[in-house]
């Protein structure tokens, strides 16, 4: 943890392995989260270095869930800067996407999310399965979303993300 100037920063690290074929790559990954006084949203810095001798292509992805109520509600939705609007409960997947917003109308809020590359992005519902009279039902709990890039990485080379997360009103 680091302090300085009124916003802190939370370091994470990791060396860990990511299977390329037969080879199991060593790849180090640093996750530094930054929160700044007086600001409504946090950044992530990620940071993967390929500490192996070989060359290595990979996706690299982080998924985040959203616990927002109206997942097929017209006033709750997922919008990006096309215009485009999807529900909540939604599933799908656009790439060079560098800006989505989450928006509930009832609770006049937004939850912004940029990208400091384009990714491709995943959508869909976190849901549970209950068994009722009629049968099987899902219950829509939450939305999840998954930026997601490819990463070539030449041996001891690094790669980095940014995103940015800001709560502000409708």
């Amino acid at each position: 943890v680091e302090k300085d100037d009124g916003e802190l920063v939370v370091r994470l690290t990791r060396q860990g392995y990511v299977w390329c074929g037969e080879h199991l790559i060593p790849i180090e990954v640093e996750k530094r989260v930054r929160l700044k006084a007086g600001e409504a949203g946090i950044a992530v810095v990620y940071t993967l270095t390929n500490a192996s001798s070989k060359a290595v292509e990979l996706r690299f992805g982080s998924e985040t869930n959203w616990g927002i109520l109206g997942g097929d509600s017209p006033r709750a939705y997922y919008l990006f800067p096309s215009g485009d609007r999807f529900a909540l409960n939604s599933k799908g997947e656009l790439g060079g996407v560098g800006k989505i917003e989450l928006v509930s109308e009832p609770l006049g809020m937004r939850i912004g999310m940029w990208f400091s590359r384009p990714a491709n992005l995943w959508r869909f519902p976190v849901e549970t399965i209950s068994n009722s009279e009629a049968g099987f039902e899902r219950s829509y709990q939450g939305s999840c979303l998954l930026p997601w890039w490819g990463v070539e990485l030449a041996p001891g080379a690094s790669w980095g993300v940014e995103l940015r997360i800001e709560l502000g009103d409708w």
